[in-house]
């Protein structure tokens, strides 16, 4: 600090001189600053340990289209004879539903999945 802000800050209102030692923060704001830091460390340190929360993941819809339609024809051999239709942006979440529309054997017919690992494995019910 500069004499001239030194000098400055040590006069009081009145004109009279302030040889009051300068004001320190108290326990409250050490303590609300010493909080902040510690939640922006535990949000930084989460988001590290179990990124899920900070990142969400989702399913390509061109993916989930085609790889649902395979399953219909090769695992269950089911004539699909229209586009798979599924939801776009379907969370890559444990548990997570989703339903997609197509023909089968000329039928109009909902298939619904369910995600069952976070990596993106999911189980098709048959039609």
């Amino acid at each position: 600090m500069g004499q001239a802000q030194l000098a400055a800050s040590c006069v009081t209102a009145e004109g009279g001189l302030d040889l009051s030692p300068p004001r320190r923060r108290g326990p409250r704001a050490w303590l609300s600053i010493a909080s902040g830091a510690a939640a922006v460390a535990g949000g930084v340190f989460s988001a590290v340990v179990w990124p899920g929360w900070a990142i969400s993941v989702i399913f390509e819809q061109e993916a989930l289209q085609s790889g649902v339609r395979a399953v219909l024809v090769e695992d269950y051999e089911l004539t699909v004879t229209a586009d798979m239709q599924c939801p776009a942006e379907v969370p890559v979440v444990l548990g997570q539903r989703f339903t997609c529309q197509t023909m089968i054997d000329g039928e109009a017919t909902e298939i619904t999945g369910v995600v069952l690992t976070p990596d993106g494995r999911y189980q098709v019910d048959r039609a």
